[in-house]
């Protein structure tokens, strides 16, 4: 096949997918009523009727966030009519497309791309429940295909949801980590690892500042002994063993992995979770183009978990209701 057939097939492949998760959005997003959509949806109602400075104070006060981002897109897309369920779809579609061409950019076989984007539990958690999140992957992604404006799009995924910080702390962890064996072998210092140091310790101050998970951090240590979230270390260590197994460098998806591990083991939440399945991914797909047996069990095991997912959208409002 030339290079120019397999360029369209690409080119269809990542619309369809758009196209499929935005007509598959309208009809199930219609039905996510509950839990974090309660509040998502009455503010989308009210800040389309005020001014911009009205519906600034009002978003803020209301979701208690500092990320601007999904305020902006909400605002733009109320004030100007557009249904809420609407809004949702495109940017669900948006977000399945762009994740596509990141895949694709991974080299992943064409089957496991339009699974894991359609399919997948995490996926599914960004469309439907995780707004703020969901822009914060759609910016991400971008910052991945459009290399010459990485550092624009990367604020803005970090400003859409501070969350966000994690991949590049992770990221910047394990860099820290190689400088400081560089320094020990050759007992010389580089100003790199200055560098690296100062921007690993903004990134967890964004974290702290700028979300929800300074002060969730804070209450799990008050009631650590009590709610070890057992199950999720389980996963994310199961996700880091099969990252570092597939990984052409596997101390560096280790001591990659080593934040990540840690959060979870603090908040024992699946929007942490998410930070791993989609690093693991990064080092899975690049074997056999995802065609092996971690990528493929995980994705058979997240798609089977999005059915009890969307089952309580449909059926309760909520997707976490069986979960």
């Amino acid at each position: 096949m030339s290079f120019v057939n397999i360029s369209l097939v690409n080119v269809m492949l990542k619309i369809t997918c758009g196209v499929l998760v935005f007509i598959y959005s309208l009809y199930v997003g219609q039905f996510a009523t509950e839990g974090d959509q309660v509040t998502y949806r009455a503010i989308y109602e009210e800040i389309g009727k005020l001014s911009f400075n009205e519906a600034t104070l009002f978003y803020f006060r209301s979701i208690n966030s500092n990320e601007i981002v999904h305020f902006f897109f909400s605002f733009i897309f109320s004030s100007n009519g557009i249904n809420k369920d609407l809004f949702i779809a495109i940017s669900n579609g948006v977000l399945a497309y762009v994740s596509a061409a990141v895949l694709l950019q991974f080299n992943a076989s064409k089957i496991i791309v339009f699974a894991i984007v359609l399919t997948s539990f995490y996926f599914n958690v960004l469309y439907f429940s995780a707004e703020r999140l969901k822009f914060g992957f759609i910016f991400l992604m971008l910052s991945i295909l459009f290399k010459d404006r990485k550092v624009l799009f990367s604020l803005t995924s970090i400003f859409s949801h501070a969350q966000m910080t994690i991949n590049y702390l992770a990221f910047l962890f394990s860099l820290l980590v190689k400088q400081v064996k560089r320094i020990l072998v050759s007992g010389k210092i580089s100003k790199n690892i200055f560098v690296i140091t100062f921007v690993t310790l903004i990134c967890g101050v964004l974290i702290w500042l700028f979300s929800e998970l300074g002060p969730h951090i804070i209450e799990k240590f008050q009631d650590y002994h009590k709610e070890i979230q057992l199950f999720d270390i389980a996963k994310i260590l199961s996700i880091m063993c099969l990252a570092v197994f597939y990984s052409k460098n596997s101390w560096e998806a280790f001591w990659t992995f080593v934040p990540i591990v840690v959060l979870v083991s603090l908040l024992g939440s699946d929007r942490i979770l998410i930070v791993g399945y989609f690093l693991f991914l990064y080092y899975g797909l690049q074997v056999n183009r995802g065609l092996n047996l971690g990528v493929i069990s995980t994705s058979i095991y997240f798609s089977l978990k999005s059915i009890g997912y969307l089952k309580g959208i449909i059926y309760f409002g909520n997707g976490f209701y069986f979960l």
